[in-house]
């Protein structure tokens, strides 16, 4: 009953929330202007993001246990949101941008014990990965998922679509193992996706914006290497 419960919040409240934002990407002038290389002819809002990260922080605050994994994600994941809306509402360089993935990526290594100590059978009888080595392959591979989500992030539907495929595989994996809070994740991220993309499917009325699909990219990233 929990995991419903968390999923269907998490719809409806990325659902509620993103026709309120949209009117604040207006006033704002938070929009995705058309160009040559773009599908859509008339600016679209783009911080559906934002929604999809609300959508997925109170389920979590109210049905996820809260140890040290679930605290540096939501952490990292802050720190994304943060970067990703301000560079949405502002426009950022790509260092800042950059900047802020290693700061998350850090949190997520140090305090949430995501590291990546081998790559199985690549290696002769399973090695185990230096330290120095497990730590910048660590931060290459969750830097370098965030930022392929967030390239992704072209067509309508496509991040989303792509998204919410692998975090149900990522659920279903993790409720055969026992592990209730990926599991849990799982859901409540892939409700958040849903509802949005009830306004991102063609013809897409918003977009996520770097909010949200750094934070999809990057959430991706954590729950499969826990």
């Amino acid at each position: 009953m929990t995991s419903i419960s968390a999923l269907l919040l998490s719809v409806f409240i990325t659902i509620v929330l993103i026709p309120i934002f949209k009117r604040v990407a207006i006033k704002a002038n938070s929009l995705d202007m058309p160009d040559p290389r773009k599908m859509h002819t008339t600016p679209i809002p783009r911080i559906g993001g934002l929604a999809i990260a609300i959508g997925i922080l109170i389920p979590v605050i109210i049905w996820v246990p809260l140890n040290d994994f679930v605290r540096a994600y939501l952490m990292g994941g802050g720190i994304l949101v943060v970067f990703g809306l301000m560079d949405d509402l502002k426009g950022l360089g790509y260092k800042l941008k950059f900047l802020g993935q290693i700061i998350a990526a850090l949190v997520i290594f140090f305090y949430g014990g995501i590291r990546i100590t081998s790559v199985g059978s690549l290696l002769p009888g399973e090695m185990v990965l230096a330290n120095w080595f497990a730590v910048v392959l660590t931060l290459v591979v969750i830097i370098g998922v965030t930022n392929a989500v967030n390239l992704s992030d072209g067509l309508d539907g496509l991040a989303g679509g792509i998204s919410l495929l692998g975090f149900f595989c990522i659920g279903y994996l993790a409720y055969l193992l026992g592990n209730n809070i990926i599991f849990l994740l799982s859901l409540v991220i892939s409700g958040a996706i849903f509802g949005f993309l009830r306004f991102n499917t063609y013809p897409a009325s918003i977009f996520m914006g770097d909010t949200g699909s750094q934070l999809l990219g990057f959430s991706a990233m954590c729950w499969r290497s826990r």
